[in-house]
């Protein structure tokens, strides 16, 4: 497992591009980096499958050049994780929910939290 960190759609892009494919799953976080994976899928990761996951209840793409990323990440995208059913509730298109390690017994404890 290779870990790429980048702080900018540029950075991921280029690690991504530089990484060269061979990657049996590419995960990202987050709208930059799922648009910047999602952007290097048409070159070398072309055919390798995108997880992205989505921790915020909400569509993507609140901003005109977000739709269009927005767009990009959903045709890209091959599965979406939802950190919580809340989420999952509120997002775009299917997700699997899978919690946080730590926060899961916490929210079996208090089933209320929105959050869970």
């Amino acid at each position: 497992m290779t870990w790429m960190p980048g702080q900018t759609v540029p950075k991921v892009l280029q690690g991504l591009i530089r990484a060269g494919g061979g990657a049996d799953v590419v995960h990202a976080h987050m709208t930059a980096a799922e648009c910047a994976a999602a952007a290097a899928s048409y070159c070398p990761t072309r055919g390798t499958p995108l997880v992205v996951t989505r921790h915020f209840a909400g569509p993507r793409g609140s901003s005109r050049l977000g739709g269009l990323a927005a767009k990009l990440i959903v045709r890209r995208s091959d599965a979406q994780i939802a950190i919580s059913g809340y989420v999952a509730d509120r997002v775009e298109g299917a997700s699997t929910v899978i919690f946080p390690g730590w926060r899961a017994r916490i929210c079996r404890a208090r089933s209320e939290s929105p959050s869970c």
